[in-house]
C-alpha cells in the first residue's frame, strides 16, 4: 500500500520549455564591434533537440549619458538562424549607428512555437 500526501497547494506555472542544468540553451553570448556592424556570437546547447530555430532580437537604448532603462522598450526580431549541429553560431547587425547602445537576446524556439529567452547583451557602437 503506497500513501500520498501534499500540501494541497500548487506549484508556480511552469512554462512550455525550460533549461534544465546545462541540457538546452545559450551558455554565452557576446557582442562585438566590427567595422560598422556588430557581431553577435554565442555557444548553444540543444541535447534534446527540441529546438528547431533562433530568432535574433535588437532594442534601442538610446545615446550613452542619455539611457532610460526603466522606459518602455519592446525588442525587434531582426534574423533568424535555423539550428544546425554547430555549438557555436553568430550574426551579424549592420543596421546599427555610432553612439548608440544597443542590446540584443535570443529566443530558442521550438516547432510549437513555445521560446525561451536569453540573458541580454549591451554594446554601444563607436
Amino acid at each position: 500500500m503506497m500513501i500520498l500526501a501534499g500540501c494541497g497547494l500548487k506549484g508556480d506555472p511552469v512554462p512550455p520549455m525550460r533549461v534544465t542544468s546545462d541540457a538546452q540553451g545559450v551558455l554565452e553570448i557576446s557582442a562585438k564591434a566590427v567595422s560598422k556592424s556588430v557581431m553577435l556570437s554565442w555557444r548553444f546547447q540543444n541535447a534534446d533537440g527540441r529546438i528547431s530555430h533562433i530568432d535574433i532580437e535588437k532594442r534601442e537604448l538610446g545615446t550613452r549619458g542619455n539611457l532610460c532603462p526603466e522606459c518602455p522598450r519592446t525588442f525587434d526580431k531582426i534574423g533568424q538562424l535555423t539550428v544546425e549541429k554547430e555549438p557555436q553560431y553568430q550574426f551579424a547587425d549592420s543596421d546599427v549607428e555610432a553612439g548608440i547602445v544597443y542590446s540584443y537576446r535570443l529566443k530558442l524556439c521550438d516547432d510549437t512555437g513555445a521560446c525561451m529567452e536569453s540573458s541580454v547583451v549591451e554594446i554601444e557602437l563607436k
